[in-house]
């Protein structure tokens, strides 16, 4: 998809999280994410790339929520 000339995936709907997880785990030099909401799950899977030398930037927010 692209947005002002930006070349870009979004996911919605049913199996978004399996295709988001199946993408995430197989990048090769980056991970981008914009979100408000980041489970405990993909946070420790973003560590990990990262400590793999893969680059992770997120755009999230500063309030933690606990349900």
């Amino acid at each position: 998809m692209f947005f002002n000339n930006a070349k870009c995936d979004v996911y919605i709907g049913t199996g978004t999280g399996k295709k988001l997880m199946d993408e995430i785990e197989n990048a090769k030099r980056s991970v981008k994410i914009v979100s408000p909401f980041l489970s405990p799950f993909l946070v420790k899977r973003l560590i990990a790339l990262h400590s793999n030398g893969i680059g992770v930037q997120l755009i999230t927010t500063d309030t933690i929520e606990d349900f």
